[in-house]
């Protein structure tokens, strides 16, 4: 029951039809919508058929509704590509490019043809850069040329975010389009702070200070704001201060109130909205899930991460303890406050261990980190490594044999087994006690040798590593 309740809180409807009905009451009072199919990332091809199928049938049922000649004022619908593809992922990025841009298209093509708006969620940090190369591949195609409906949704908590920006502007000037950028705090800080600690990496790719992340967004509101030629912002937010500071920004650069939008999720900040909307006269968007309850978990969970926290917003409003300036507070005077823009009590991989520096580790879906490491294995990509027992520093060895990559079937180096003599010696040195004691003053010196110099060949071995397993 209790899921039921929340379910009709946060999601719109279980079916399409069904919210889309119940969409009408605040359309009548000027609201449109961005409806999104709720569901997490597809494990299996079965999976992926099945959400582009849902995705199919749902612009098919909204373009009933897109009635109007202004794409803006249109219903449309939200995209996460990590629906469509089960290794939507780095790794495997010739074959998500393959197989995940031809579903984009073609479902960007139905939404073209029903005139709504299309956009593509973001995700995660480390799927940032393939999502802009499958973004690229889709919005090139010829068969989208004249269409504006096009949008892509950009996290302020990212620090890549005015790149992005930045990119995408240069992208649509480029293929002489115009799209749309949906402006979204970030719904996965404390998976990425996690991640990046696991990881071992040596910072995180989001703002680990709440009002970091508030200054980024205005920052990147203005950019977009600046950007209005080739692009139509879309500002997500439930924050009053946020949403004052974005309408006296428009004032000031000349930008009408209908050369943007505001958008708040279903269930959150309708009084906020609800004033923009009548005595702003601004347009205002709402994004609604839509699906059975069964699937809402995992959308549950980020919108309570996100609200539930005491810093947040939505949270200090309703709580008579926490005073008007506080929760008004502007985030710049707070930073030029502060002495750094990280926030010290959220640790790097490295410091997590306080008196003990962690390991580093690499992100192998950072492009500068695979170039590094791929710079580091060139020297050895020709090297034949030959292993072979040793018996008071001489080689003694049965017969060689070659060793293959077997992903590649390349030779890269030799083995040679250890010879009767090797294994007789040892079963000796046992029996007498003498390896034990050799062994140990052995391991701890290997120890002190491989601490001293494995940072610096760490990237070497990962060739070894690549080639052997």
């Amino acid at each position: 029951r209790a899921m039921k309740e929340m379910g009709r809180q946060f999601v719109l409807g279980e079916t399409i039809e069904g919210a889309m009905k119940r969409a009408e009451e605040l359309e009548a009072k000027g609201y449109t919508y961005s409806y999104d199919m709720l569901g997490e990332a597809a494990r299996t091809e079965a999976d992926a058929r099945r959400y582009h199928l849902s995705y199919s049938k749902a612009i098919t049922a909204i373009a009933a509704a897109a009635t109007k000649g202004d794409i803006r004022s249109n219903p449309g619908i939200s995209v996460k590509l990590s629906a469509l593809h089960p290794r939507y992922e780095v790794a495997k990025r010739d074959r998500v490019m393959e197989e995940l841009v031809p579903r984009v298209r073609a479902l960007a093509g139905l939404a073209k043809a029903a005139g709504l708006g299309f956009n593509i969620d973001a995700e995660e940090a480390d799927r940032l850069a393939l999502s802009l190369e499958v973004i690229e591949a889709v919005l090139a195609d010829s068969a989208l040329k004249g269409w504006d409906g096009f949008g892509v949704v950009v996290q302020a908590y990212g620090r890549r975010a005015g790149a992005v920006l930045d990119w995408l502007y240069a992208l649509s000037t480029r293929l002489d389009r115009k799209i749309m950028v949906r402006l979204v705090k970030g719904a996965y800080w404390d998976a990425e702070v996690k991640r990046a600690q696991v990881l071992g990496l040596d910072s995180f790719p989001v703002f680990t200070r709440k009002q970091a992340t508030d200054v980024s967004y205005i920052a990147n509101a203005k950019k977009l704001l600046g950007m209005t030629d080739r692009i139509y912002p879309q500002f997500a937010g439930h924050n009053a201060h946020t949403v004052a500071a974005i309408l006296d920004l428009a004032q000031t650069a000349g930008i009408g109130l209908r050369e943007f939008e505001f958008q708040r999720l279903h269930g959150m900040g309708e009084r906020l909205h609800d004033l923009v909307l009548a005595d702003q006269g601004a347009r205002c968007r709402i994004y609604a899930p839509v699906g059975a309850h069964r699937d809402l978990l995992a959308y549950l969970v980020r919108r309570l991460l996100e609200n539930g926290a005491n810093s947040s917003f939505v949270n200090q409003i309703v709580n008579e303890d926490v005073a008007p300036e506080t929760v008004a507070a502007c985030p710049f005077d707070y930073m030029e406050q502060v002495s750094s823009i990280a926030n010290p009590a959220i640790l790097t991989a490295a410091e997590l261990f306080w008196e003990r520096r962690n390991s580093k580790g690499f992100d192998l879906t950072d492009a500068a980190d695979l170039a590094a490491i791929e710079a580091a294995r060139a020297p050895h990509e020709t090297v034949l490594f030959d292993a072979r027992p040793r018996l008071a520093g001489s080689v003694a060895g049965g017969q060689r044999l070659d060793v293959r990559n077997p992903a590649t079937g390349e030779r890269v180096g030799n083995l040679l087994p250890a010879a009767a003599v090797c294994i007789i010696a040892l079963a000796m040195l046992e029996r007498d006690g003498l390896w034990v004691a050799l062994g140990l003053a052995a391991t701890v010196g290997a120890f002190v040798w491989v601490g001293g110099i494995a940072y610096g060949l760490v990237k070497s071995a990962i060739f070894v590593v690549m080639n052997a397993f």
